[in-house]
């Protein structure tokens, strides 16, 4: 009788352990661009907006060299007055991000 005793626990611990529910969640994978490939245009195929607020904020630097990516965010070397090189990105808009 005790033998019984035993093997049903055993057996009862055995399908409850089966019966417990999984609640790891499994894992998220997130992928990041930190920097999309830009491609060289040319400064006259900038936007207006972008010229026109390129012209408002740097009145006596010019645009050397432009260049996009697929977000359309445009990359802009520029030459300052001083003579210095500097790179600035904007998006279609005209507005400034870096």
């Amino acid at each position: 009788m005790k033998n019984l005793i035993i093997a049903f626990l055993f057996t009862f611990i055995g399908f409850t352990a089966f019966a417990i529910e999984n609640s790891t969640e499994p894992i998220k994978k997130t992928n990041i661009v930190l920097d999309e490939p830009y491609t060289e245009v040319g400064v006259e195929e900038l936007p207006m907006p972008i010229i026109a607020s390129f012209s408002e904020t740097f009145p006596t630097a010019e645009i050397n060299k432009a260049y996009v990516n697929q977000e359309k965010r445009f990359k802009l070397v520029v030459m300052l007055k001083d003579g210095t090189s500097n790179t600035i990105i904007a998006d279609e808009n005209g507005t400034w991000i870096k």
